[in-house]
C-alpha cells in the first residue's frame, strides 16, 4: 500500500541508514541492532515505532537470507521491545450529546452521528459510499477507507477480511444519514458544475 510503502522508505531513511548503513550486510551483528533500539529508545522515540524499524529490519534481512546474501539473520537474535496497548478513550454521555448538539444542522451532522452509532475508525467513514448502504436491510458495508498520501487521496479497500463488515444500523441512524443525502443533493445542485 502506498502510505506503508512511504512509511517503510523513511524508516530506513531516517532510522536504520544512519546508524547501520555503513556496515556490510555480512558483518551486521545483533549487538548494533540492540543498541539502536536502545538508542531509538532513550531519544524517546515509542516501543511502537522501533517495533516498525524491527519489522523492516527483520523482513529485509529475512529477503538477504532467502537470496544467500547473508548466512543468518541477526534480528532473529535481538529482544524487540515490548508493545502495550493503550486503552481507549472514548466521549461520555455528556460529552456526545454536547458534540451532536455543536453538529446539529452542519454538513457533518450525520458524519458525527454515524461514528458515535457505529464506532467506525475515521479512515472508514471518510471511505463510504452511498452504494455501501443498503436502506432496506439497513446495514452498511465497510469495503474501504480514506488514506492520504503525496497530496492525494486514495481509497484502498480494507487489508483483512475482519475489517470488511457490515454493520446493522439503527433507525435514528438511517433518518440522520436520509436528511444527510438530502443536504448533499441541495448542496450538489447549488454547486453545478462546480460539484
Amino acid at each position: 500500500r502506498p502510505n506503508t510503502l512511504t512509511q517503510y522508505r523513511q524508516i530506513v531513511r531516517d532510522h536504520i541508514l544512519p546508524r547501520l548503513g555503513r556496515i556490510k550486510l555480512q558483518d551486521l551483528r545483533p549487538d548494533q541492532i540492540q543498541a539502536l533500539y536502545n538508542e531509538k529508545l532513550n531519544q524517546g522515540m515509542s516501543a511502537r515505532s522501533v517495533i516498525l524499524v524491527h519489522g523492516v529490519l527483520h523482513k529485509s534481512l529475512k529477503q538477504a537470507l532467502k537470496w544467500g546474501i547473508i548466512g543468518r539473520n541477526p534480528v532473529e537474535a535481538v529482544t524487540r521491545p515490548k508493545f502495550r496497548r493503550k486503552e481507549m478513550r472514548t466521549l461520555t454521555d455528556v460529552q456526545v450529546r454536547t458534540l451532536l448538539m455543536a453538529a446539529k444542522r452542519t454538513r457533518f451532522e450525520g458524519l458525527y452521528w454515524l461514528a458515535i452509532s457505529t464506532g467506525m475508525r475515521q479512515g472508514e467513514l471518510l471511505g463510504l459510499r452511498w452504494s455501501d448502504l443498503d436502506w432496506q436491510t439497513r446495514t452498511l458495508h465497510i469495503q474501504r477507507q480514506l488514506q492520504r498520501g503525496n497530496g492525494e487521496n486514495i481509497f484502498p479497500e480494507l487489508k483483512s477480511a475482519a475489517g470488511r463488515r457490515v454493520i446493522v444500523l439503527g433507525e435514528a441512524t438511517i433518518q440522520k444519514l436520509r436528511e444527510h443525502m438530502e443536504l448533499q443533493d441541495l448542496e450538489r445542485a447549488f454547486a453545478g458544475s462546480r460539484w
